[in-house]
This record gives C-alpha cells, structure tokens and sequence, in this order.
C-alpha cells in the first residue's frame, strides 16, 4: 500500500517583483493611542499589512523569509457581497520593517508616502518616539500620510 503525499508548490517572486509588490500592495499603518500607563502617555506602533488569496500571500511572505522577514500569516473573512476568505500578512516587528524598507530602492513615488514611512521608521528605531518632540513629529508624519502632502520639513 503506498501512500500519496500532495506538497503544493510556492511560488516565490524575485527581489524586484517583490519592490513592486511592497509599493503596490502594502499599506503602512501608524497608530497613535493613549496609554496612560507609558511614561509620555502615549502608544505608538507601525505596521504593514497585505491582503490577497492564499497563494498570493504565501509566495509573499516566502519571498520576505528569504531577506530574513518573517510576517504573520492570518485567515480573514470577507464579509458583503464576496464569500471567498482573503488572507493577510502582518509585519509589526520594528526591526523587520527596517529590514523591508531598506528593500526599497529610493524612488519617488505619490505623496512621498515612502519616504515618510522610513522617516516614522527611523524615528520608532532610534527611540525618538518616546520624547515629545519625536511623538509630535510621528503625528505630523501621520497626518501627512493621511492627507497625502507631496512635501515636508
């Protein structure tokens, strides 16, 4: 009696595939919220989320374990008109998203968003974060993420 073993095959993109997906696809998120239990009063966490079918997001995150990023993988439900599920890739670890950004060749791209995110970046890596003069100017970051200025001080 033998015994079959189906092994799916990942794909894995190439190092410019993935620059284009992390500029085409990923979001980069910065919270903001008040903790009364930090010593300035406030949280700040930065993260990068993609959306995408299962295969999509295993030949992504595959991709990034080979530049030493390591995501976490989760099943979410879509909910409306869809009933397909949709997976996501999470990456939070400040020094990963260092590592990803550092990926990324300095190009220009709309609003500047790039550069504003290695700017949050380096601020969250370097610990600036923690003094007031570093949370203001991460909230300044945020807001012009958000609002989608093309320049800034």
């Amino acid at each position: 009696m033998s015994t079959w073993v189906i092994m799916r095959v990942v794909q894995m993109y190439s190092k410019d595939m993935l620059i284009g997906i992390v500029l085409s696809h990923f979001n980069f998120y910065i919270d903001i919220s008040l903790d009364t239990s930090r010593k300035i009063g406030y949280k700040t966490r930065i993260y990068t989320k993609v959306y995408g079918s299962r295969e999509f997001v295993e030949a992504i995150d595959r991709s990034l374990q080979q530049h030493g990023i390591y995501s976490k993988r989760s099943l979410s439900y879509c909910y409306g008109n869809t009933r397909r599920n949709t997976y996501s890739l999470t990456i939070s670890k400040i020094d990963l998203l260092s590592k990803l950004i550092s990926l990324i060749p300095n190009i220009p791209n709309r609003n500047n968003d790039l550069e504003l995110t290695r700017e949050a970046i380096s601020l969250v890596s370097k610990k600036a974060h923690l003094t007031w003069k570093g949370l203001q100017r991460l909230m300044m970051i945020k807001e012009m993420k958000a609002h989608g200025f093309n320049d800034y001080e």
